[in-house]
């Protein structure tokens, strides 16, 4: 059986609410300013780029092997299938199929124009 996706998320505290259907799924949760029953890392302190890099630190000293990690902030958005917006199109469907499959939901990260959200 192939490990599809490990979701790699930085966050204040906890698991925040938009991410709740990733809970069942593979993730590791680096929290920055409070530790959680969540928490796989606590890190205060850390900025964007040196939560990431402890996030994937993480990764190789467990050995966590999967076929994508997805990076993901508490300020990125996911929706239920059923409910997504029309901006998705904007989106590669590439990226947008690996997160239906691997998750359940998918990660609307593009803004109505078609830019980065």
């Amino acid at each position: 059986m192939t490990k599809t996706a490990l979701f790699l998320i930085q966050a204040k505290a906890g698991l925040p609410r938009i991410y709740r259907c990733l809970r069942n799924k593979p993730h590791a949760l680096l929290s920055y300013r409070k530790e959680t029953a969540d928490t796989t890392l606590y890190a205060p302190n850390t900025t964007w780029a040196s939560g990431r890099n402890r996030l994937i630190e993480y990764v190789k000293a467990n050995r966590l092997l999967y076929d994508w990690y997805v990076f993901l902030d508490e300020d990125v958005v996911f929706y239920e299938p059923a409910r997504s917006p029309v901006a998705l199109v904007y989106c590669p469907f590439w990226l947008l199929r690996l997160l239906q499959v691997a998750s359940g939901c998918i990660l609307h990260a593009c803004g109505k124009d078609g830019s980065p959200g």
